[in-house]
């Protein structure tokens, strides 16, 4: 889930223009194609559109619970609490050529976080931090959260980035996500020093631990809970 948020950002951080999205009834459809009665799932598609420009489209099912969800999600300050854990680490083994060595709320702030990236990639190895701007928006049962970034950072490479989630509540304490994210880098030597395979295998494994963190934080928030109750 929230490497959702990674998975875009990791391989989006940049774009000239606001992202168009599609309504909510178009959003649905699309999920529902890609998902269908599937349980636990995942599917992502990367697309090149030139101009040192990426787009990342996802789509997941996963067990959540929706009011938890949106609490989790409006605390910022405690993301890095559990998007952290594993992060960097090949579940087969080995870590992973990017790797995000820090995603904690920015000083004297309450919607921006810094996401520091490290590339160890052939052609390009640098850290970079990215400013990123979390929005979040309750339509009705469903649920957004938009990232930007500030590309007037000096060290970003990055000229644009924005990426969007939507949650939609299923039946059975399920919910369907859509994820979409655009991102232009400021010079052509680290957009071609991401091949299409390397984003594939950098966000897949990686995606499924962002869940995985995101369910063990709904746990732990049911035992604070519970033991506020005890006391």
């Amino acid at each position: 889930m929230k490497t959702l948020l990674l998975s875009a950002l990791l391989f989006f951080c940049f774009h000239a223009e606001a992202l168009k999205l599609p309504d909510d009834a178009e959003i649905q459809n699309r999920l529902a194609a890609h998902l269908g009665n599937k349980g636990d799932f995942q599917d992502r598609v990367f697309r090149r559109l030139g101009d040192r420009t990426l787009e990342y489209e996802g789509f997941i099912s996963t067990e959540a619970d929706m009011a938890l969800l949106k609490t989790i999600f409006n605390e910022p300050q405690h993301y890095s609490r559990w998007v952290m854990k594993n992060i960097n680490h090949r579940p087969s083994g080995g870590d992973y050529f990017i790797k995000l060595r820090s995603f904690d709320l920015a000083p004297n702030s309450r919607d921006m976080v810094i996401a520091s990236l490290g590339f160890e990639l052939p052609l390009f190895k640098k850290t970079i931090d990215c400013y990123m701007t979390i929005k979040t928006e309750s339509k009705g049962k469903n649920f957004r959260l938009t990232a930007t970034v500030d590309p007037h950072r000096k060290g970003t490479y990055i000229e644009y980035f924005e990426t969007v989630m939507q949650f939609f509540p299923r039946e059975n304490g399920r919910v369907w996500i859509y994820a979409i994210g655009n991102v232009k880098f400021t010079n052509w030597l680290l957009y071609e020093a991401l091949p299409d395979r390397m984003l594939t295998r950098e966000t897949g494994e990686r995606l499924q631990i962002v869940i995985d963190n995101y369910l063990g934080e709904e746990n732990y928030r049911r035992a604070l809970k519970i033991q506020a109750k005890k006391q």
